[in-house]
């Protein structure tokens, strides 16, 4: 029992500082760019974000002039992002994670 007792304080003890990073900054972010099949930048495309395991959209925006998008600020977790505009096959990405504190880069 007190070898149970003193793993777990242990445990604790080690993780706390990364317990308090993570409180202080608990979102990530995405940025990204769309391109077509030769590598040339689609602006006006829908990209939409979903909560993991969901058809609710959580967030929506749409490609700039270069093809680029962005969600700044998102909650730790996981989610589906898809990208579509009329006339082309709609991109779906499943699980993608966000991390605190990581801007992951998305090309499509």
């Amino acid at each position: 029992m007190r070898s149970i007792i003193l793993t777990v304080f242990l445990v604790l003890t080690i993780l706390q500082p990364f317990c308090l990073a993570q409180t202080t900054d608990n979102s990530g972010s995405i940025t990204g760019v769309v391109t077509d099949t030769n590598k040339d930048a689609l602006p006006g495309v829908k990209v939409k974000l979903f909560q993991k395991d969901t058809d609710v959209v959580f967030l929506e925006t749409t490609t700039d002039k270069d093809g680029k998008f962005q969600f700044p600020e998102l909650p730790v977790g996981a989610y589906r992002l898809t990208a579509e505009m009329m006339g082309m096959e709609t991109i779906s990405l499943e699980n993608v994670q966000i991390e605190s504190g990581k801007l992951k880069e998305i090309i499509l």
